[in-house]
């Protein structure tokens, strides 16, 4: 009987190379992996690039800042980089079976792997740039906080369509209190613990003792949001905004603008 012809030898003598360079970071579960996607897609339009360091998200969110801590789906702490997150996002979609998937760092091709066997998928890392995330957030040192409100699902469905047409609301303040939302051209938003307020039925931008505009109002989909106002120790008023997704907390920092009187005060 003829030999099989075997161009490489003796199978035993070839080394595979496939795992050189590649190091597991993590491994999630469909059902983890599903809310990972979810989170990331929040803010997939607001960003080219949601960067992951030890298992924290801190960036830039248009005018704002955002941040999030998805240790509770990674269980530990992991750098990531999810480059074109709106591509990527839609990609992690085909991952439709029930195996766990797993996330390698390929040095050697400078990527990322993300598998559940049926599939790779390839994620490119980024060219290493200076950090600023130091940067980004200030200093809360000396900041005092002057006003708090909360907003369940159903006053934030008709405080996003009231807004869905503009780039900015105004936080209405009279009396030391957050009364009410002005959307520019559009509508004044009463809190409810504000509709039997005498003062507060006459309210607007005009007429308010204090009125900051922010541009990145509700700016990710949640179940309810907290957001506190203060004033930083240099002056500047900010908003502290917590957004409970039913998944991860995620929290977005934002400095406003002194409209009051409809006068930006530079």
């Amino acid at each position: 009987m003829a030999e099989t012809f075997n161009p490489f030898g003796n199978s035993d003598s070839v080394v595979s190379t496939s795992n050189v360079g590649e190091n597991l970071l993590l491994t999630l579960s469909p059902a983890k992996f599903d809310i990972f996607s979810k989170t990331l897609a929040l803010f997939e339009k607001s960003t080219e690039s949601i960067k992951i360091q030890k298992s924290n998200i801190l960036q830039k969110f248009g005018p704002a800042i955002i941040t999030a801590d998805v240790t509770p789906i990674f269980d530990k702490e992991v750098d990531l980089e999810i480059v074109q997150p709106k591509k990527y996002i839609k990609l992690f979609k085909q991952f439709k079976n029930n195996l766990d998937i797993n996330f390698i760092e390929d040095n050697s091709n400078n990527r990322y792997v993300i598998t559940n066997d049926e599939i790779k998928l390839f994620l490119p890392k980024q060219a290493a740039t200076e950090d600023e995330e130091d940067t980004l957030m200030p200093d809360f040192e000396g900041a005092e906080g002057l006003f708090e409100i909360k907003i369940d699902k159903e006053v934030s469905k008709q405080l996003l369509g009231l807004s869905s047409d503009v780039n900015f609301v105004e936080y209405l303040i009279q009396n030391d209190k957050l009364k009410g939302i002005h959307i520019p051209e559009t509508a004044i938003y009463l809190f409810n613990e504000y509709l039997k307020d005498p003062d507060a039925k006459t309210l607007d931008e005009t007429n308010a003792d204090l009125t900051l505009r922010t541009g990145v109002f509700l700016g990710v989909n949640a179940e309810a949001y907290a957001i506190q106002v203060g004033k930083l120790a240099n002056g500047n008023h900010f908003s502290f905004t917590e957004c409970d997704t039913g998944m991860v907390k995620i929290n977005i920092f934002e400095t406003l603008e002194v409209t009051t009187g409809g006068n930006l005060l530079i």
